[in-house]
């Protein structure tokens, strides 16, 4: 992507953020909608921003992507 090692370094940040940020959220998920199920969604959410990531054409989509799939995870 030919860019500033600071600008990489934000996206591994934001995944991070989005890791813990919604590690509650999937619990609250989890007992409304049922484990497998919640397990799905995270699954699907988790493969969409890994080809979003993988074919990104700039950081600021690589960094929406990254952000998601932590969330994700």
């Amino acid at each position: 992507l030919d860019v500033p090692v600071e600008q990489v370094a934000a996206v591994a940040t934001l995944y991070f953020v989005g890791y813990g940020a919604t590690q509650v959220l999937w619990g609250f998920a989890s007992d409304r909608l049922g484990r497998v199920r919640t397990v799905r969604i995270a699954l699907a959410l988790s493969v969409l921003s890994g080809v979003v990531g993988i074919l990104a054409p700039t950081v600021g989509v690589l960094a929406v992507a990254r952000l998601v799939a932590g969330a994700a995870y």
